[in-house]
């Protein structure tokens, strides 16, 4: 008996599918035998009626109660028939794509021009020799005097330009103004200049001669 329960409930569905078929027919029997097939009457004092017999499929419907739909030809048979959604496709996020700052245009330095500007050349200025200068002086003989030390000496000047003007008393055998003292007396003064010539120059008279300026 327990292995006739357990058939039955391992094979319930087609024991469902049995008797639902011997209802079937038993019921096609019955009906059958209430009517004409073919113009031939079942039962007593029957009337041949040629009628076609109309069921409609609302006359099986209890017949679908409690029957489960076998599993169509080319379906997995152990599949629940439950259609089961597709999973959701991943979705593919996109890396950003780094923003990449353009270079800053270059710098373009506009050349500026310096303005033109004439040079001034300026003329050489003279060279002046520095030190002592052999020139053409003026010597001019004034007078004769005697210092306080008791020595005669002669007063004269040398003129080189009209404002450089230079005054001596010197005595015999001195020097001054690139000029030598070799002789006085109250008319005269003998000079040797700057180029070893003699001069005698009278009281009075300016003599033109080689001089040194400083």
């Amino acid at each position: 008996m327990d292995d006739l329960k357990k058939i039955l409930k391992r094979e319930w569905e087609f024991v469902a599918l049995g008797v639902a078929l011997l209802l079937a027919v038993a019921f096609l029997v019955i009906t059958l035998s209430s009517r004409s097939v073919d113009g031939w009457t079942f039962g007593r004092g029957a009337v041949a009626v040629n009628r076609p017999v109309k069921l409609k499929e609302s006359a099986f419907a209890f017949l679908r109660k409690g029957v489960v739909e076998t599993t169509p030809v080319g379906r997995n048979p152990f599949s629940s028939g439950l259609s089961i959604p597709e999973p959701p496709k991943p979705v593919v996020v996109k890396k950003a794509e780094p923003v990449v700052a353009e270079p800053p245009p270059p710098v373009v330095e506009e050349k500026v021009e310096a303005p033109v500007v004439d040079e001034v050349v300026e003329e050489p200025k003279p060279v002046v020799p520095k030190g002592p200068q052999k020139v053409v002086g003026l010597a001019n003989y004034s007078f004769m005097n005697v210092n306080n030390s008791g020595k005669t000496v002669a007063v004269f000047s040398i003129q080189t330009s009209q404002t450089d003007i230079e005054n001596y008393a010197l005595g015999v055998g001195e020097s001054g103004g690139g000029v030598k003292v070799l002789a006085i007396t109250n008319d005269a003064l003998l000079l040797l200049d700057a180029s070893n010539r003699r001069w005698k120059i009278p009281k009075g008279k300016p003599c033109r001669m080689m001089v040194v300026k400083e």
